[in-house]
């Protein structure tokens, strides 16, 4: 999806999937791979605390002796202290699950802005953004999508970030199939590849590149 492998450069991408699709899975999964790599990765979670985090994803099985000093997990927030924890970490990936649920966010006048509001996700985006740039990493922004198929934040959110994954289901609740996608512009790879995802008990498992008239068939 990403030309081979991570943005030299850093970069922001946006994340995103219908809820209960395995979008937290899928960035829980990076993170341990990274990790047995020896990528330093920070995974942070505005919504669920470190206890809550350790109970869902039990089922993941426990993770490699690596992880405990390459994947860093952190629970907050507050967005000035996210953006500081990520520096402090010099994490080469960092994920931040999810913007809609970041506080203390305020515009470029000071003025405060409420935790899921359009212009806060907004902001919260282009700060993560600056740190990827300055910083030469990738920061992965899970956004919520809403019922309706719409993202957290609007387009705006989409046009501050170098790109947007979306994570698809197959085509009922009892389908395993899972479709990543880029939608919109991307900068890290051109538009229509597709990779297929199989939910199992164990996790998300990657089955690999997916053409467009393989997406009924494969299995």
């Amino acid at each position: 999806m990403l030309d081979g492998g991570l943005p030299k450069l850093g970069g922001g991408i946006l994340f995103t999937a219908p809820a209960g699709c395995g979008k937290s899975t899928l960035m829980q999964e990076l993170g341990r791979s990274l990790a047995e790599r020896d990528i330093k990765c920070l995974y942070c979670s505005s919504e669920q605390t470190l206890p809550e985090l350790g109970q869902q994803f039990a089922w993941l099985g426990p993770p490699g002796k690596k992880c405990a000093r390459h994947f860093l997990l952190l629970h907050e927030t507050d967005r000035d202290e996210i953006v500081y924890q990520i520096e402090k970490s010099r994490a080469r990936v960092a994920v931040v699950d999810s913007l809609h649920a970041v506080e203390n966010v305020t515009d470029d006048d000071g003025v405060p802005l409420s935790a899921g509001h359009p212009n806060a996700v907004a902001r919260v985006a282009i700060d993560l953004k600056r740190v990827a740039a300055e910083r030469e990493m990738t920061i992965f922004c899970i956004g919520h999508m809403k019922e309706d198929g719409t993202i957290a934040g609007g387009t705006r959110v989409r046009h501050v970030l170098d790109a947007t994954l979306v994570l698809r289901p197959g085509s009922g609740e009892r389908d395993p199939r899972r479709i990543l996608e880029f939608e919109g512009k991307s900068r890290f790879g051109p538009r229509g590849r597709r990779a297929l995802f199989m939910m199992t008990e164990s996790g998300l498992e990657d089955r690999g590149p997916l053409l467009e008239d393989e997406k009924e068939e494969r299995t």
